[in-house]
């Protein structure tokens, strides 16, 4: 139960002298703002002494249950980044239980309360009259476009938009859809600033956009499905197909809105030139 995990990740950080401090992150940490459910992490920090001694002596962590699986992405070469100031342990328990536990010096910790607003302090044992503000998600929320980003936006997607006609020319799938994937990014940040616009607030959508379709309707939700391409070159032109007169409705609506001015020609250029493609091509 969460309960008792939340009690077990307490009870190790308090026994265990390494551990200085413990705080919470991520979704758990916004308390009212989204609800847990099965699927939920337990974002933990502690922020320690000793951390070299953790990362190499790992009994300690034997305490939260057997894991079904782990990972430790820092000392991998998949996805290569320096070593830097944080150690994680990503588990998932047999029981169905997730933590991602990440371990900081204990120098660090104001610091870093100061940088992430989306933390609540868990433990303090060094200065536990400590007044910690409350945690906030304002840093991660989408505000309205600024003018310049705006443009950058619309520029990115449609000189992206020729390299995924480029892919579906020469018939590498894995090329389109990489293209695809990247223009459809500059989709959702379009439809993200249309929520923020129709609300009058900033937004926090979540991690890649995932509370997006709470906001949009039916249709536009249908739309944005349609732009996820199947196996095939005909899936991948008609969810190009689909992206482009999104994305040219949505830009128009926004730059309208802000009072932004919109390079329409850019737009028209490129749909011709994808229209000649095409001929050319069948």
């Amino acid at each position: 139960m969460p309960e008792a995990m939340m009690a077990l990740i307490m009870e190790t950080a308090r026994e265990d002298e390494r551990v200085r401090a413990a705080a919470l992150s991520g979704s758990r940490a916004a308390a009212g703002d989204s609800s847990a459910d099965l699927f939920s992490d337990f974002d933990i920090i502690y922020f320690v002494e000793n951390m070299e001694q953790m990362i190499q002596d790992r009994g300690w962590l034997e305490v939260f249950g057997e894991p079904l699986i782990m990972q430790t992405p820092d000392e991998m070469n998949l996805y290569r980044e320096p070593l830097g100031e944080s150690f994680a342990f990503l588990m998932l328990f047999q029981d169905g239980n997730r933590i991602d536990l990440t371990l900081k010096h204990a120098s660090s910790r104001y610091e870093h309360w100061k940088q992430d607003g989306l933390t609540r302090c868990l433990l303090d044992k060094d200065n536990p009259a400590s007044d910690f503000p409350a945690p906030t998600d304002i840093g991660y929320k989408t505000m309205e476009p600024e003018e310049g980003f705006f443009q950058q936006c619309c520029n990115e997607f449609w000189w992206v938009a020729v390299y995924v006609v480029k892919g579906w020319g020469r018939r590498e799938m894995l090329y389109a859809q990489a293209h695809l994937n990247i223009i459809r990014r500059m989709l959702v940040q379009m439809l993200q600033w249309k929520v923020v616009l129709e609300k009058k607030t900033s937004v926090n959508f979540g991690q890649e956009a995932k509370y997006l379709e709470k906001y949009l309707g039916h249709k536009n939700n249908r739309e944005l499905a349609a732009t996820y391409a199947a196996g095939s070159y005909d899936s991948i032109w008609a969810s190009l197909q689909t992206a482009m007169v999104m994305f040219e409705r949505e830009s128009a609506s926004i730059a309208d809105k802000c009072g932004f001015a919109l390079n329409e020609q850019e737009g028209r250029r490129v749909k011709q030139y994808i229209k000649e493609v095409k001929r050319a091509v069948e």
